[in-house]
């Protein structure tokens, strides 16, 4: 079990070590506590201090983060503007693992790969969409889309929907037109957006 203070290492911190050690880190403190749909981008701005039970702490470069979120660039101007010496922002995120991600994505332009499942990919498509991270946001999409399947079909519908990303909604019409007998049997299929149901697998009320 960490610890509020444990200093976590990124994910893949074998290929970027030699990167990270060229460049002077920011600290990100990592809350874990919740990332309500309601708030505005900029609300995680805050510097909350580590006494959060939830949070950790993980290394990252300040020029990385700048140069793929507009978000985190207001972020750390801010905390340099009150401070030289105080670079450390506060991301709520639904774990630290999901940030480990996101930061891997923002080093290498490459999402990692697991053999698990894809649910940690709407983990990152949630802190792509409220730090305004336009290339993660696609890799993610592009990603579910192509590991699309009648199981993860209500997951990826809502996503789309919940965030208003056109980009995939194609490629899910169509799989729903080849798979309409499917969806519709699926336990899950109630989940689906009322709109989508009528326009687009034709359900009667």
């Amino acid at each position: 079990k960490k610890n509020k203070n444990t200093k976590i290492e990124p994910r893949r911190s074998k290929r970027l070590q030699n990167k990270n050690c060229l460049l002077k880190p920011s600290v990100v403190n990592v809350d874990t506590s919740s990332l309500s749909e309601d708030e505005g981008d900029e609300s995680e701005s805050s510097e909350e201090s580590s006494d959060s039970s939830s949070s950790d702490e993980v290394s990252a470069c300040s020029i990385v983060l700048k140069a793929s979120s507009p978000v985190f660039k207001r972020m750390l101007e801010s905390n340099m503007q009150e401070s030289q010496k105080k670079k450390k922002i506060t991301i709520c995120a639904d774990s630290v693992d999901a940030v480990h991600d996101m930061l891997y994505f923002m080093w290498t332009n490459e999402l990692p790969v697991y053999d698990h499942s894809n649910n940690w990919l709407f983990s990152l498509i949630k802190l792509a969409h409220y730090y305004e991270c336009e290339r993660l946001k696609i890799a993610c999409i592009n990603q579910i889309i192509q590991e699309l399947s009648v199981d993860n079909f209500v997951d990826v519908v809502n996503t789309l929907n919940q965030y208003s990303i056109e980009e995939g909604t194609s490629a899910v019409t169509e799989f729903a037109s080849k798979n309409r007998n499917k969806i519709i049997a699926h336990d899950r299929c109630n989940e689906l957006p009322f709109m989508f149901k009528m326009s687009v697998l034709k359900m009667c009320k």
